[in-house]
């Protein structure tokens, strides 16, 4: 039996989700013999009820860098799905040496100085734009039906556990000035039944640099819940 190269897997989620978000894959990946860790940010899921008008991205990188380094994590195969890819690129200004690849799962691609509203299109936009005086109040849940999502088993799922996302981390700019370091490996994955003009446009970006490993998923932006198997076999297949 060949012997299966072990790797550390940290799934970090969207907005509006929680860990929860990575039932189906986690239990995938570990079956396969990796190690999988899946924090939730605060404000969202299980921790719905830290989050404030003051929460953030630079909140959400936080996070992300106090679990791998609590954890003691090194030599991880980060994975940031939707926003999380805003996430993932900010912890990188302080984890980059812990980091061995990074993957973009139907996610943002960030440069420095830049907010996730400077990318979004359709609803989100639409919602960040007509906020009028509602200041700090958090972004109301999106239905996952807005994502092409069908299943009613996987709605029903979701109801309970979407939380409203705080404004302010769509809105903080990402920090990390120096780019993406040479040395992490990068992957992009695009889902495409409907695919993002946000995420196409990244996915373009990043398939015409052949510092990028790229590859597509014909399912739903909720990819790890429609179709866990093809995103599992994404995530074993990024360099």
């Amino acid at each position: 039996m060949r012997r299966v190269s072990t790797r550390t897997y940290v799934l970090v989620h969207g907005a509006w989700f929680g860990g929860w978000a990575w039932r189906d894959v986690a239990p995938a990946l570990r079956a396969a013999g990796h190690v999988v860790t899946t924090p939730t940010l605060t404000g969202l899921g299980e921790r719905g009820h830290l989050g404030g008008p003051d929460t953030s991205l630079s909140t959400h990188v936080a996070d992300l860098v106090a679990h791998v380094t609590i954890e003691g994590l090194h030599d991880i195969h980060l994975v940031g799905w939707s926003y999380g890819g805003m996430v993932i690129t900010g912890a990188m200004a302080e984890i980059a040496d812990r980091v061995a690849s990074l993957v973009y799962l139907d996610a943002f691609v960030p440069d420095h100085g830049r907010s996730l509203v400077d990318y979004s299109a359709g609803p989100t936009r639409a919602a960040l734009a007509e906020r009028g005086d509602a200041g700090s109040a958090p972004l109301p849940i999106r239905d996952p039906a807005t994502f092409g999502v069908d299943d009613a088993d996987i709605l029903a799922y979701c109801a309970p556990r979407l939380r409203p996302q705080p404004v302010r981390c769509m809105t903080e700019p990402v920090h990390l000035p120096g780019g993406l370091p040479d040395h992490v490996r990068r992957s992009y994955v695009l889902c495409t039944r409907p695919e993002s003009t946000s995420f196409r446009a990244a996915y373009e970006q990043c398939r015409a640099d052949p510092r990028w490993h790229t590859a597509e998923l014909a399912t739903t932006h909720v990819c790890m819940l429609t179709d866990p198997a093809g995103t599992t076999q994404a995530l074993l297949d990024a360099p």
